[in-house]
């Protein structure tokens, strides 16, 4: 099934994609990030916002350090900061992340309204913006869904997974949202059980990436797949993501010379 790729904004503002699944569990944020970390590493501005308030573990993900986090998206939400005080640096210069807090405090304070203002303030000084999304069919996906331009959907191959993908994606289409795609995670290669042109008939969406399990790839450690294993299948099919966002190919070094000195550094291991 083809594809048609985004058209960036003329008026110079940020490409908005957000990343959702119908559940928990799916991958979804792991994903985010290493598409997020591909486009930085393709020389994209990219800001990934971990729009999950309720269950936020994007930061933690990328191993920074909670206590770390003075101010998150809580408080931009809640008018207790500006946005700027809410970004942070990670892995390439072209990369900023905005992420959400651990607090229930924060949480209760949060206006969620705002959440597309806040959107649009970021968009005006990146190139794109990777949204993780809170997984499920609520009112937390719909603001987000409302502020982006496209949805990626990340599914595992199995029918609880599909059945809730649905969900999420009519609720893009009832919100004039594209549908960028599919990416089905943990995908068994030699023994799938829903095969790629079965989910693009059920969904009549293109699936553009599937990724298969990889031991000593998906370890639960703080540098993403992306940069620690970039000859990896998953590092491919998340550049060929990246590719079709920023219409243009990614280097064949994907690694840059400061992502491989962190990796020397901290020799830890992909998320």
């Amino acid at each position: 099934m083809p594809v048609k790729a985004p058209v960036e904004k003329a008026a110079k503002r940020a490409v908005v994609i957000a990343v959702g699944a119908g559940k928990g569990g799916t991958g979804k944020t792991t994903f985010s990030i290493n598409l997020g970390v591909a486009l930085a590493e393709m020389g994209r501005r990219t800001i990934l916002m971990d729009a999950d308030a309720s269950m936020s573990n994007l930061s933690t993900y990328m191993g920074i350090e909670p206590h770390t986090l003075k101010t998150t998206l809580h408080e931009v939400l809640a008018g207790e900061a500006e946005p700027d005080k809410a970004v942070y640096k990670a892995f390439n210069d072209n990369l900023r992340v905005v992420p959400s807090g651990l607090s229930i405090e924060g949480f209760l304070k949060m206006d969620r309204s705002l959440l597309k203002d806040v959107i649009e303030y970021f968009s005006r000084d990146a190139d794109f913006i990777v949204i993780d999304t809170p997984a499920g069919y609520n009112k937390e996906l719909a603001l987000s869904l409302a502020a982006s331009d496209h949805l990626i959907l990340v599914l595992n191959p199995d029918e609880g997974s599909m059945t809730d993908g649905l969900k999420v994606q009519e609720m893009a289409r009832i919100l004039d949202v594209n549908i960028l795609g599919i990416v089905l995670n943990r995908y068994d290669m030699k023994n799938p059980f829903f095969s790629r042109s079965q989910v693009e008939a059920h969904f009549g969406s293109p699936v553009i990436a599937m990724l298969p399990e990889e031991p000593g790839v998906r370890r639960k450690d703080k540098v993403p797949s992306v940069l620690a294993a970039p000859s990896s299948r998953m590092a491919a099919e998340v550049y060929h993501v990246a590719e079709l966002l920023a219409g243009q190919k990614a280097p064949s070094e994907s690694t840059s010379f400061v992502s491989r000195l962190m990796l020397a550094l901290f020799n830890t291991a992909a998320i």
